[in-house]
């Protein structure tokens, strides 16, 4: 018997998020004065004692997360979800959130690049993403992805990521649902896909993807939802939008978590457009996060919290793949 083979999925899983969630929590209690991150040990003890019953031991993993999340409430600060209740401010006057640099109190002004869904979605503030985060856990534990939990719930910069204002959880909790939807209810999976790049515009990753693999009834539903949502660009005008997107390269002029090889990033196009060949589940999931990475992480600069949109669902599929390809040892 080889050696990886005397662990289970769940045995590796409370490895992988034991080890930064220990550092997580010592770091928080002895650095920064929150001792109520502490009883993320205790959790993590729990999931040893649990790893039998793994669906109670994941719950123990998602527990000390949202433990740790809290723990680091005030300790950082992004400019992203109140960057879109200010440009959602602009639009209460009448004036269109694109094509401008937008003031802020408390950062540089930038351009509001994310979908016009996004001027709605964020106004109840930052707990919109503390929530949607929460909800990820939830879903793959329900979908029994123990090594994706583990990586989620206990990377580093993700955890600390959710309370600040970075307001990739939503759009990652929407992408991977309309996924796992597409299988069963493709017409309303579509929809949730569509919701998603209404929010935020790399969604659109997954479209031709999405399409190839649901087909003619979600492909409309896509069309559909994503004319309708982004109908607000008839009175603002599209110009805008390319005009923000122009900025926010300005803005950010130091490569900065991407590779920097903006022209290789064009290979995601061609990639694409091969999507609508797709027939299988996992092909459309996997296809749609190698555009994603492609087209985002080849470019000049990228955020640390992309990572957390195509984590869940691509962590899903290639989970899926492997269980698939290698059953469990008979006992």
């Amino acid at each position: 018997m080889r050696f990886l083979e005397r662990f289970s999925r769940i045995d590796v899983a409370i490895v992988v998020f034991a080890v930064p969630a220990a550092l997580m929590a010592v770091g928080l209690a002895t650095a920064h004065g929150r001792p109520l991150a502490l009883t993320v040990l205790v959790l993590i003890a729990g999931s040893f004692l649990l790893r039998r019953q793994s669906t109670w031991c994941a719950t123990s993993i998602v527990a000390a997360s949202v433990v740790l999340r809290l723990s680091y409430i005030g300790l950082g600060y992004s400019t992203q979800v109140d960057h879109a209740r200010n440009a959602a401010a602009r639009v209460a006057t009448g004036l269109s959130p694109y094509g401008v640099l937008l003031s802020s109190a408390t950062a540089p002004p930038e351009p509001y690049v994310y979908g016009p869904l996004g001027l709605l979605w964020w106004q109840p503030g930052v707990i919109v993403e503390l929530v949607a985060a929460i909800a990820v856990m939830v879903v793959l534990v329900a979908c029994r992805s123990w090594l994706t939990l583990a990586l989620y719930a206990g990377l580093p910069f993700g955890v600390y990521l959710t309370t600040t204002g970075v307001n990739d959880y939503s759009p990652g909790f929407l992408i991977l649902s309309a996924m796992l939807l597409l299988r069963s209810r493709p017409v309303l999976g579509a929809a949730v896909l569509a919701v998603a790049a209404g929010i935020k515009p790399y969604a659109f990753a997954w479209f031709l993807p999405a399409m190839g693999f649901a087909g003619p009834s979600a492909a409309a539903m896509l069309v559909g939802a994503t004319t309708f949502l982004w109908s607000p660009l008839l009175v603002w005008g599209p110009g805008g939008f390319v005009q923000s997107v122009r900025l926010s390269a300005e803005v950010h002029p130091v490569p900065e978590n991407a590779l920097n090889l903006p022209l290789l990033r064009w290979i995601a196009v061609p990639l694409w457009g091969a999507g609508l060949f797709i027939r299988r589940w996992d092909h459309m999931v996997l296809l749609g996060s190698i555009v994603f990475c492609a087209y985002l992480f080849l470019d000049r600069w990228a955020s640390l919290g992309y990572w957390l949109a195509v984590i869940p669902a691509a962590g899903v599929a290639l989970e899926e793949r492997w269980s698939r390809h290698n059953p469990p040892m008979p006992t």
